[in-house]
């Protein structure tokens, strides 16, 4: 297969944007209170409301060891407009055939236990001499949580489709994701994001944290559909978290990413402990 044939069947199971093939199952994370990373709310929007402080991360990934078969994937969220508001950007393949992908989102909670989404974006495709088009991408994404360590979510992504280029014969597929996931104790968190792309068989990723010390962690899983496994170590350094994933397909190979996540300050939750530390110096 070549490279650019790998990089054709990686985007058709992925939506438009790719799903890591280092830590597939990384999504389930946004539905963690303990454990929430603010990356993985690319698999659901709505799960931006969980965002309390300026935050931004940068994550690459490289799949089976190919350096064509790249991934570079950038956000940056902060609460504002009353909710939590996200810029991303994303980077797929080498310069003879490679996707780009451009979004807004915006998130924030409708009473105590449920929260929306919303993620508007652009989507291009580069392939010279041959194909150069773009689409505007869709997402509306809900978030609930019934139980206090018990959170499930739904995201939509592309509903009606969308065209690719003036004829719109090449289409983005419509992705239907449902996730949940629970935090059993402070050290252990169970999740899983099943996803329906049109087209394909329905994908499962179950992901599980530990947490044995503050500053280390371990998450893994597996995904069906290609039959992956995947592992990561998180470190976590004051405000920074670093993170190392492993994956492997029982016939491509090993893949690797590494991810950084920053957080600047503690925004929303700051303000209102300082409003509190006012009113309490007033009395």
């Amino acid at each position: 297969m070549t490279c650019a044939g790998l990089l054709l069947t990686l985007s058709s199971m992925s939506q438009s944007w790719r799903i890591p093939v280092a830590s597939p199952g990384w999504g389930a994370m946004a539905y963690s209170r303990q454990f929430f990373d603010p990356t993985a709310t690319r698999a659901n929007a709505a799960a931006l409301s969980q965002v309390d402080q300026v935050a931004g991360s940068v994550y690459g990934d490289r799949a089976f060891m190919l350096s064509p078969a790249q991934t570079i994937y950038a956000m940056a969220a902060a609460p504002a407009l009353s909710g939590v508001c996200a810029l991303s950007c994303s980077f797929a393949g080498y310069p003879d055939f490679h996707e780009y992908d451009l979004g807004f989102a915006y998130a924030r909670t409708l009473g105590a236990n449920t929260s929306l989404g919303l993620r508007c974006g652009y989507y291009g495709l580069h392939i010279p001499g041959y194909f150069n088009a773009g689409a505007v991408e869709t997402e509306i994404s809900v978030l609930f949580r019934p139980m206090e360590k018990f959170t499930m979510g739904l995201q939509i992504c592309n509903p009606f489709g969308a065209g690719l280029g003036k004829k719109g014969t090449e289409r983005l597929p419509t992705l239907i994701g449902f996730a949940f996931g629970y935090d059993f104790s402070a050290s252990f968190y169970l999740g899983c994001v099943i996803q329906k792309i049109r087209g394909h068989p329905p994908g499962v990723n179950p992901t599980l944290h530990f947490q044995p010390t503050p500053a280390l962690g371990f998450e893994a899983g597996l995904e069906t559909t290609r039959g992956m496994v995947w592992f990561a170590p998180v470190f976590r350094f004051g405000r920074m978290q670093l993170r190392v994933n492993v994956s492997r397909h029982p016939t491509l190979g090993f893949s690797q990413g590494l991810g950084i996540l920053c957080k600047f300050h503690s925004g929303r939750k700051e303000s209102a402990d300082k409003n509190e530390i006012r009113k309490t110096q007033d009395l």
